[in-house]
């Protein structure tokens, strides 16, 4: 991955790390930040947002004007006033059609930006759309399915995705992976190089322009784009076991994630004691030619466990931030994904990720001991 790249999705985690960090813990956010919490959220044309500006809805709109930083979470995030500092957003489809005077960060289905960017673009997303009316003053980084670039790039386009089209001047170079060939539009004029990694050859229009060289290599190696599709995979394959859990157990898990916060300290230490004493004692088991049986048995058993815990981490994690932003544990829709989405990110956290998701894993997994316990009882 190039180096400029790491830099940037480094820095998106951390961010998003962030932000959770803030959520989870209000004191630590200032008295000036502006958060709301809802099924749709506005900021009409004729308000202003003095510092941060914290959404979270099924929709979001801001035709106003954010002094600070956005961060926005929803089915569907438009911006339509000026944010004076960073836009970080997630949703199913981001429209950015004010300016934004720093970076732009999202993770979405769909993204198209219009508008003014004074910094640097990171999009991962299935398409990202830069209008002819749009600038981005920094870099351009994407990762995803589709990306049409027809606004002006001052920096260079960097990224992987299954399609790249470029119809605008680009002051940098262009360095992209791309599953089809790289489109160059009529508007193309690129001031540096072209590097593109692809099993086709370059489809460029008559009128584009390469001041630098043109160079092809050939897909030697899947590693990256397996990377990023293993990340998205692994976050859909959580947000779906834990939203099949919620809809069949809908009432109990909101119960159950209560007992699991306000009784964290009990469950973290039944959660430890079960991931240690439990494979112990299949093992036993299983060295006696009577305990066979029951040591298979509790092989899958505890598999099963394990996997129901992995699968409801997210649910937990989304319960710690309802809790957090609305002073109450919910468990919904927004707050699974939010909480899967937390979850996978944290793994990009050296050391410290791990182990927050770690303690959030044996929280569920000792919670569910206890129900299992108080059950047979």
């Amino acid at each position: 991955m190039h180096r400029m790249t790491q830099r940037w999705l480094k820095s998106m985690v951390a961010g998003t790390i962030v932000l959770s960090v803030l959520l989870l813990v209000p004191g630590m956010v200032a008295a000036e930040t502006v958060l709301r919490v809802g099924e749709s959220v506005a900021i009409a044309s004729d308000q202003k947002v003095e510092e941060d500006f914290y959404a979270a809805a099924g929709s979001v709109a801001m035709s106003g004007e954010v002094t600070g930083d956005m961060y926005a979470i929803g089915g569907s995030v438009t911006t339509n006033g000026i944010i004076r500092q960073d836009l970080t957003a997630l949703g199913g489809s981001v429209q950015v059609h004010g300016p934004v005077e720093d970076d732009v960060r999202v993770l979405a289905g769909d993204v198209t930006i219009a508008e003014s960017v004074s910094g640097d673009v990171f999009v991962i997303a299935g398409s990202l759309t830069i209008l002819s009316s749009a600038s981005v003053a920094g870099d351009v980084f994407f990762y995803g399915g589709e990306a049409t670039i027809a606004g002006a790039v001052e920096g260079s386009i960097m990224g992987t995705a299954e399609r790249f089209r470029v119809d605008s001047a680009v002051k940098g170079d262009v360095d992209v992976t791309t599953g089809r060939p790289l489109i160059l539009g009529d508007r193309a004029s690129i001031s540096g190089d072209v590097r593109y990694e692809s099993s086709g050859e370059v489809v460029r229009a008559q009128n584009a322009v390469v001041e630098g060289q043109v160079l092809r290599s050939e897909p030697a190696s899947t590693k990256e784009g397996t990377s990023f599709g293993s990340a998205l995979t692994a976050l859909m394959v959580s947000v779906f076991a834990a939203l099949c859990i919620y809809l069949i157990w809908k009432r109990e898990l909101t119960r159950f994630t209560n007992e699991t916060l306000r009784n964290y300290s009990r469950s973290g230490v039944l959660g430890l004691g079960a991931l240690i004493l439990i494979p112990v004692a299949v093992v036993l088991l299983m060295l006696t030619v009577l305990g066979l049986l029951v040591g298979l048995i509790g092989v899958f058993g505890f598999i099963a466990l394990c996997f129901v815990a992995g699968a409801m981490t997210a649910i937990t994690a989304g319960g710690l931030i309802s809790l957090a932003v609305t002073k109450r544990i919910e468990v919904n829709f927004m707050w699974i994904l939010l909480g899967a989405l937390m979850v996978q990110l944290l793994l990009y956290v050296p050391f410290v990720g791990p182990l927050i998701v770690l303690a959030l894993f044996l929280m569920t997994l000792g919670n569910l001991v206890w129900v299992l316990y108080q059950s047979a009882r």
